[in-house]
This record gives C-alpha cells, sequence and structure tokens, in this order.
C-alpha cells in the first residue's frame, strides 16, 4: 500500500489566494504615488517616482486661508498661468492638460529627465509663493521675537546704554519682546505626484481634470461622487471641454 504524505498546510492554507490590494494589479503603491499626506507613511519618504513613459497627476496644494480671494482670482490666476508657461518651456515638460481651483492646482503632465521634473517642481512652486509674497497676495501673522539680534555683544550694550539704570535688571538682560510681520506658509504639503499607467486611466485623468474645471466655472454642481454622479447632459458637456482642448 502506497504511503501518503500530508502537507504540513491545510488545504484551505495552501489554496488560499492573496488579498489583491487597489495597486496590486499593477505595482505597489509607494511606486506611483509620492508627496501629499502620503508622505506621513514610512512607505512615503522615499525618493519620487517619476516615469519617462507614462504621464504624470501632478497637485500642488496651498492653504486656503492665507490666499485673497483664491488662485481663481484675477490676478493669482494670471501670475500662476505666465510662471507655468515659462518653467515649462524651460525645464521641458509637456502639460496634457491643467486646472486651477480656488487652493490647489490640477496638472497632467508627461517629462523627460527627472533632473528637469524636479527642478520644476522646486522652482514653480517656489516662484509661485515668491511672488505672491512681494505682490502681497497672501495674508500676514504677527509672531513674536527679540528687538534685533541681542546676542552680539555691541547690540546688547547699545541696548543697554538707552535703558535707563534703575530699570535695568540684576543679571543684565536687554532683551525685549516684540512682534515680527511675517507670510503664512502658502504650501501646505510637498507636491503630489501619482503615475498613470494605461490609456483608460489616462482619459479618466483628463475626465476629472475637465469636471474640476467646469466645477470651479459653476457649469457642473459639485457632488461627491464625481465622475460616476454625472448625468448623460454633463457627460457630454466634460467631452466637449475636453474636444475644444487638445
Amino acid at each position: 500500500m502506497a504511503t501518503v504524505f500530508k502537507s504540513p498546510l491545510s488545504d484551505r492554507q495552501s489554496f488560499s489566494p492573496k488579498k489583491r490590494t487597489k495597486y496590486s494589479f499593477m505595482e505597489p503603491r509607494d511606486r506611483l504615488v509620492h508627496g501629499g499626506t502620503f508622505r506621513r507613511l514610512r512607505s512615503g519618504r522615499r525618493a519620487r517616482p517619476i516615469s519617462m513613459r507614462d504621464p504624470i497627476h501632478l497637485v500642488f496644494k496651498a492653504n486656503s486661508g492665507c490666499i485673497h480671494g483664491g488662485f481663481r482670482a484675477p490676478k493669482c490666476f494670471k501670475k500662476i498661468m505666465i510662471l507655468h508657461r515659462r518653467y515649462s518651456s524651460r525645464f521641458m515638460i509637456k502639460t496634457e492638460s491643467m486646472s486651477v481651483q480656488g487652493n490647489h492646482l490640477h496638472i497632467a503632465v508627461r517629462v523627460t529627465r527627472r533632473s528637469n521634473f524636479q527642478n520644476y517642481l522646486r522652482v514653480f512652486a517656489g516662484q509661485i509663493a515668491q511672488q505672491f509674497i512681494n505682490e502681497k497676495l497672501v495674508t500676514f501673522r504677527a509672531v513674536k521675537g527679540a528687538l534685533g539680534n541681542t546676542n552680539k555683544k555691541n547690540v546688547r550694550s547699545e541696548e543697554s546704554k538707552a535703558i535707563p539704570i534703575h530699570r535695568r535688571s540684576m543679571r543684565g538682560s536687554t532683551r525685549r519682546s516684540t512682534k515680527k510681520i511675517v507670510p503664512q506658509k502658502l504650501w501646505l504639503f510637498r507636491p503630489f505626484t501619482r503615475i498613470v499607467k494605461g490609456s483608460r486611466a489616462l482619459r479618466t485623468l483628463k475626465s476629472y481634470i475637465a469636471l474640476n474645471e467646469l466645477e470651479v466655472l459653476r457649469k457642473i454642481p459639485y457632488r461627491k461622487t464625481r465622475l460616476n454622479g454625472l448625468s448623460r447632459l454633463e457627460r457630454e458637456l466634460v467631452e466637449s471641454h475636453l474636444r475644444e482642448l487638445f
């Protein structure tokens, strides 16, 4: 009689399928997504994944409380579009689609080199913040600080001479608290990027960006279901908007 060898694993354990995740049919999520709130995770602190073949969904998230009128204000909108055209051409970034919202930017881009894309992210975001501060398009806040640099001996001695002797402290400290006016931080997170795999996903991304643009123009009301909750007429409006752009 033949001996039957039984596997140490039960039948249920040996033939149980693996649990699928959202990105299991393509690549792990940390190889497609970077920046934004995803950077709070340990897997989101690696190098930014960049693809030269596939398009990239790029999002810049700003602090809506510090912008006068939001990004859709005429002066802010014009400044953003001028800076985007300037630095996308300088760093050879091809723009597939773009939408400027009140507190964030949606851009679908294609890149040629990793260094060019990293320079574009750094310079474009930095120039927007710098131009907004120079034009006073952001709000300023008061921060408690010290008057001058009290660490230097000459500054401390000059301040001590200006204070009467009977008002000087026994320790000899001449530090006076003042309020310094500084601009608020514009960007909330680092730029969010997601590599878009496949033509169907690219079509969905372009439709999503077009929907955002139509919503900010108040041609389509905002819904939480986004593309899934559109009516037939609204879908035709999105398609016509895509045909006008491309």
